[in-house]
Formats: structure tokens, sequence, C-alpha cells
């Protein structure tokens, strides 16, 4: 399915007033379309993956924590903090974080070493799509096996079916603090979700709405090794 056809079955950029208003203005029952389609919006980072070109905006930051500030600065960031990756390989402890306007390294300092920004398409040709699940790019798919293989170890899914069978979008992602590695990001259908009616509008007939869960993966590029795995992420 490309982002064309998929960008049908989400909804914006999931604001909760706009996307009320969204729902409120969704056709009624008669359109078959509408009644077969089953809806979703991000749950991470409260918007979606974007342009398939290398010059998307960010989709969220990469904290490099400081020794001994993971407290703090969860604290600090609070709703704003997605997930928090170990990765043994680079000795690092990183956060990820939604994009938020006003949000600047100097704020944040104390807690991180580095403040980085994460686009969601890698600048490697063979790893960029405009489709959600990147089935039609063969280089991208040792990385979301390996992830995925890291998801069943840490008891996120059953097994490596049920997360493929959940999958609605995964892509790829430049890692900025490690040369040579990726964040993969792979999310599925996650609860449903009412979203909030303006006073005075009333809603239509409309299919449920869920939200999407996020993993993360931290994989290098050379041999899809997986070196800090994560529950949550963009």
């Amino acid at each position: 399915m490309t982002k064309r056809h998929l960008l049908a079955g989400l909804i914006g950029a999931g604001v909760a007033g706009a996307l009320a208003l969204t729902l409120g203005s969704w056709p009624a029952a008669s359109s078959g379309a509408v009644q077969a389609a089953s809806k979703t919006v991000p749950g991470g980072s409260g918007m979606l993956p974007g342009s398939c070109g290398m010059h998307a905006e960010a989709i969220g930051y990469l904290g490099v924590l400081r020794t001994g500030q993971a407290g703090a600065a969860r604290q600090a960031l609070q709703s704003r903090l997605l997930a928090q990756v170990d990765d043994p390989a680079q000795h690092t402890t990183a956060d990820l974080v939604r994009a938020v306007p006003g949000t600047s390294a100097s704020d944040l300092a104390g807690y991180f070493s580095r403040w980085l920004p994460v686009y969601p398409q890698a600048r490697q040709g063979q790893l960029r799509s405009c489709e959600y699940t990147l089935s039609d790019r063969p280089a991208a798919q040792p990385l979301i096996k390996a992830a995925v293989a890291s998801f069943v170890r840490a008891g996120y899914f059953r097994s490596a079916a049920n997360a493929r069978s959940r999958l609605q979008m995964a892509f790829v992602s430049d890692d900025p603090a490690a040369a040579g590695s990726v964040i993969v990001t792979y999310m599925v259908a996650g609860p449903v979700f009412s979203p909030p009616v303006p006073a005075g509008a009333t809603p239509g007939p409309h299919p449920p709405v869920h939200l999407l869960d996020s993993y993360t993966a931290i994989v290098t590029t050379a041999n899809a090794l997986v070196t800090g795995v994560a529950r949550g992420g963009f």
C-alpha cells in the first residue's frame, strides 16, 4: 500500500481539536468506503512520518543523556519523552523526544550532551520510499526483520508473525548520534481513540479510530545488528 493510498485511512497530524472537526465532517454511513475503513492516528509523536523525500521536517529529537541525568530529564520532558533507548554498543542512553516548537539544545544542555534532530527518511536512497511499510525496498527488509526479532525477544510481541500481522507503518531514519546506524520505527494499531467533539458539533457516523503504538530499534546498517530496543518512539 502506497503512502497516497494509506493516507486515506489516516487522520491528519493527531491534534485532538483538528481531529474532532475532521470526524464531524466525515460523510454519513451510506458511504461504503468509509464504512469499510478502520482509521488510525499516531500515538507517539503526534504526527505522521511526512514526505517521502529527503527534505522532510524533523519528526523529533534524539538526546544523548549525560551520566545520572535520566530521571531529571524524564521529569523535565514529561509527555514529550517518547522512548528511552540504551545502546551498549555506543555506551550511551538516548531519549527520543517529541518535536515541540521552542525546544532547544540550550534549554536541555544540563541533561543531554547532544541534542540532534531525527528525520523520517534515511539519506540512503535504498531506504527511502513512498510506501509506508518499505515493502518495496529490499535493503530495508533485513533491518526491519532484525528489529522485529528484537521486539519479540523483549516480549513486546508473541512472535514475529504476530508483529508482522499488526504492522501499519515502518520507517527507517538515520541515527544522528551514530554513523552506520539507523532508527527503525515500527508502528502497529493500538487502542481505539475517541477524540473530543467541539461544543455545538455533532460527529457523523464513522469507523473506529485507532492510535498507533510505536516500537523502536537501533540497528547497524552493515550487519543488521540491533544495539538498542525500546517500547515507544516516533
